[in-house]
C-alpha cells in the first residue's frame, strides 16, 4: 500500500475514534476537517500517478503524452 493510502486509512481510523460519543455538530467538524484532509491526499496521490487533468476540462499531461507519441512526436 503506498505511504498516502496508508496516511488516508490512519485519518480514517483517528476520525472513528475522535467521532465516538460526540454530538452530531461535532462528528460534522470533524468529518469537514478529515474530509479536507484525505481529499488534500487524494490529489496528493493523482499528482504523483500523472491522473491529474488539466482542471479546464481538457485533456491531462498523461493524454497529451501519449497522442504525441502516436502521431511519432515524442
Amino acid at each position: 500500500m503506498s505511504e498516502i493510502r496508508e496516511r488516508m486509512h490512519q485519518l480514517v481510523d483517528e476520525y472513528e475514534r475522535l467521532g465516538e460519543g460526540k454530538n452530531i455538530a461535532e462528528q460534522e467538524l470533524l468529518v469537514i476537517e478529515f474530509g479536507k484532509q484525505i481529499q488534500r491526499l487524494m490529489m496528493q496521490e493523482m499528482v504523483e500517478k500523472g491522473e491529474r487533468g488539466t482542471g479546464s476540462g481538457g485533456e491531462g499531461k498523461g493524454v497529451k503524452k501519449k497522442r504525441a507519441e502516436d502521431a511519432g512526436r515524442s
